[in-house]
């Protein structure tokens, strides 16, 4: 694969994500009730849980090229 299809294709990949965390994410956290603490203390932890994974992936991934 060349450098510029790879810049591309991680570019898409990038936005895609961003849309899903500004439009999905946020919403659904910021939204709703807190009638159920344990529920949502759950989900949002897991969520956060999943964001830090992604960008100590991403720092990796960096750190080895």
């Amino acid at each position: 694969m060349s450098e510029k299809g790879l810049i591309v294709t991680l570019l898409i990949i990038l936005g895609i994500g961003f849309f899903g965390v500004m439009f999905v994410v946020f919403p659904w956290i910021f939204s709703r009730g807190f009638s159920n603490w344990t529920q949502t203390l759950m989900d949002d932890g897991l969520i956060i849980v999943c964001l830090i994974m992604f960008v100590y992936g991403f720092y990796m991934n960096t750190k080895m090229h």
